[in-house]
């Protein structure tokens, strides 16, 4: 069987040296040098891409979804305020807006990028009145990061992007912050784990803050939660992050190794922006035939994955953030996208297999 998606994390030898620091220092969690060191590198990959401010911050968290529920209570919007998120995105996105108490309000995607983008965004305000707008980086498709400082700059409306699977594409701005996930199929995966980026130091302050119960100054002046990333997920990190180049070296040779060989004719559009990212998946859409593709690819023992099926709005529990508009893009992704096997081991044989079997199905 060739699966899907198998995590690439650093050998047992490759996490020694920073499991024995954690034994010497004898802390294992409540910020220790390890995740100190953890978020000084981190912040180093992110600043070493073109065009970042230079006063960028991150703070770790526990989990992706974890960082995107302290991203959004720090922002301390009043209980119910507007936020807006696609439909085309993983639930996660969407239980962190409830569960931080606000209000979501579910919009399509821009059918080129698959991307909630400003322009849907300002049309959606003519009628709605948001506190916060919450693009996706879907699949790790990276947002326009300066299309949304422009927004920001023209609204005053803060934008927080749930770039959970594109760490290494995604960057923040003044007034757009962003959150990373580190779970172990992501480009950088720990196991579980996030970070918040942004400009904004005493907001990001309060984010740290909330991660550790509210404690400040030794007493609970907000009420937090516990999502500190702790001391040995630190030490994965830092073992992926000596490892990062490699990573991405094979990421994009794998991409790149899919799109030679598949004869892009033979489909509307797989992934846009590929060139723009470090790959974490690998995408086709075929129109009305992406069941049954899943099925041939099944049948040649390739697994497959119907990535973010079903879309937010076809969730039971979602249904009371329905939009009145309806979801074009979002609709043809739910019933078109399939998730080809994306992971280290993957060598061109395999992928001329899986392109081979999808051939013999058109």
């Amino acid at each position: 069987m060739i699966n899907v998606l198998k995590p690439d994390m650093p050998s047992v030898n490759q996490l020694l040296p920073y499991l024995k620091s954690m034994a010497t220092s004898h802390q294992y969690t409540n910020f220790g040098p390890l995740v100190t060191e953890f978020e000084q590198r981190l912040l180093g990959v992110i600043l070493s891409s073109k065009n970042n401010p230079k006063n960028l911050q991150c703070v770790t968290a526990s989990s992706g979804t974890s960082a995107l529920e302290l991203a959004l209570s720090a922002y301390q919007f009043p209980k119910g305020s507007r936020v807006i998120v696609p439909a085309f995105t993983f639930p996660a996105t969407i239980t962190a807006v409830i569960n931080a108490g606000y209000q979501p309000l579910i919009v399509d995607v821009d059918a080129k990028s698959w991307l909630l983008t400003p322009d849907i965004a300002e049309s959606i305000m003519q009628s709605v009145d948001a506190r916060l707008i919450l693009p996706v980086c879907a699949l790790g498709l990276p947002q326009n990061l300066y299309l949304w400082t422009c927004f920001y700059k023209k609204f005053n409306i803060p934008v927080l992007i749930d770039a959970a699977a594109a760490i290494g594409g995604q960057s923040a701005d003044e007034g757009i912050n962003v959150v990373f996930s580190f779970h172990a199929t992501k480009p950088l995966g720990i196991g579980e784990g996030g970070a918040v980026l942004s400009c904004d130091a005493e907001w990001l302050a309060d984010v740290r803050t909330l991660s550790n119960f509210g404690f400040s100054s030794g007493q609970v002046k907000k009420i937090g939660t516990n999502a500190k990333l702790s001391e040995y997920h630190a030490a994965v990190g830092l073992a992926q992050l000596d490892r990062w180049h490699e990573n991405v070296k094979w990421r994009t040779e794998l991409a790149q190794n899919y799109f030679d060989q598949l004869g892009l004719a033979m489909f509307e559009f797989t992934m846009p922006n590929q060139q723009a990212i470090v790959p974490g998946v690998f995408c086709i859409a075929i129109e009305n035939k992406a069941q049954q593709l899943c099925q041939q690819l099944k049948h040649c023992m390739i697994e497959t994955r119907r990535w973010y099926q079903p879309i937010l709005p076809y969730h039971c529990a979602f249904k009371p953030y329905v939009g009145s508009e309806p979801y074009v893009t979002a609709d043809y992704l739910n019933e078109s996208l399939v998730g080809l096997p994306f992971y280290r081991q993957i060598n061109k044989k395999m992928v001329k297999k899986i392109i081979s079997s999808i051939e013999s199905l058109l």
